[in-house]
């Protein structure tokens, strides 16, 4: 694993890997971490809304990635892990808009669920 001084020296090459990986991170947050782990874990822990545990073992998997020069180490596990990563965090952040939507508009919500159950029962009942 890529250690803190590794990071910060190859820090140019390197947050265009972050950046990559973390799209909600922006350009000034990355001029403004310069390549401080315990920055990253703060940005993280802000612009994707997880606890600094979380976002620090999320950090240190991704650094599991790379080389001690800073480069990339693509293994089939790795995709594969950052793929099923992502729909989870995509599926959770679907779920915090519909949780919105339902507070925002809790009337809606119901009769949606309701013609929902309804239709449901329908095709239960004729098959």
């Amino acid at each position: 694993m890529i250690n803190q001084e590794q990071i910060q020296g190859n820090w140019q090459q390197f947050k265009g890997h972050v950046k990559e990986h973390w799209a909600k991170l922006t350009d000034d947050d990355l001029l403004e971490c310069e390549g401080d782990s315990d920055q990253i874990i703060g940005k993280l822990t802000e612009r994707y809304g997880i606890s600094k545990d979380k976002a620090r073992a999320k950090w240190d998997k991704f650094l599991n990635r790379f080389d001690i020069s800073g480069n990339e180490i693509k293994s089939v596990a790795n995709n594969i892990s950052d793929v099923v990563e992502n729909i989870t965090d995509r599926a959770f952040d679907i779920a915090k808009d519909y949780q919105k939507i339902a507070h925002d508009r809790p009337f809606t919500t119901l009769g949606v669920a309701a013609l929902t159950g309804i239709v449901i029962g329908l095709l239960i009942s004729k098959s």
